[in-house]
């Protein structure tokens, strides 16, 4: 099973950041993210709400890798291995 969100490609700026959102969101319903843990590589997060396209309730955790230059984020991986980051 694949979890419906915005294909992988790159997003830039801030228009990048709110196009990629709002991609996420449209394929959910009560769609919620809670951080469980931020070990500063690592931002481990709980995901939960009713993916859409098929009609279910699911929820597990995602993994997000967040990089800076600069003083700006310049780049955001997520998966649902750590490893995979």
């Amino acid at each position: 099973m694949s979890l419906a969100g915005p294909e992988p490609r790159t997003f830039e700026g801030h228009g990048g950041l709110r196009e990629v959102w709002a991609e996420s969101r449209a394929n959910w319903h009560r769609f919620q993210l809670s951080v469980l843990d931020d070990d500063g590589d690592a931002i481990e997060v709980m995901f939960s709400g009713m993916e859409l396209a098929q009609g279910i309730e699911l929820s597990g955790v995602l993994w997000f890798s967040v990089e800076s230059r600069d003083g700006k984020i310049s780049r955001v991986r997520s998966a649902m291995d750590a490893g995979l980051l």
